[in-house]
């Protein structure tokens, strides 16, 4: 999963609460020699941990602005909605599966507002973690 990418940055997996999707990416798999590759979900999220300083403006400082991106291998049901301009979650639930002999996964957006939707996949993995800077209006939010 490289789970350690994000835990090096925030010293723990980090929350996605007010996190936002930024960009989803969906590929149907391609047919391959020794089979099929199966369908692909990529999710670029900017994720940041809120600290409880107030900043000059008043709201609470965010640090460690983060552009993460997630992969989901195999994924099915997928069921996704309101994708907007602005798609903030309220959680990203990831929940591995009851049977150990199909370890999938059943995850979750929940929003308050934009993105939201479910699916389930096989595999969940941590692509990658790049430093990002969010709008002006995010910086001391």
């Amino acid at each position: 999963m490289h789970s350690e990418i994000l835990e090096a940055i925030f010293g723990r997996w980090p929350t996605f609460h007010d996190a936002e999707v930024v960009q989803v990416r969906l590929d149907r798999g391609k047919q391959a020699t020794d089979g099929t590759e199966p369908p692909t979900m990529e999710i670029d999220v900017h994720i940041f941990e809120m600290t409880d300083e107030v900043g000059p403006r008043g709201p609470y400082v965010h640090r460690n602005h983060t552009l993460t991106t997630l992969l989901f291998k195999g994924i099915d049901q997928v069921h996704m909605d309101e994708f907007n301009q602005q798609n903030v979650l309220f959680d990203l639930e990831m929940e591995r599966g009851p049977d150990p002999e199909r370890p999938a996964w059943t995850v979750a957006l929940q929003p308050p507002f934009g993105l939201g939707g479910s699916f389930t996949c096989e595999e969940i993995e941590v692509l990658q973690a790049v430093p990002f800077r969010p709008p002006d209006r995010l910086l001391e939010t």
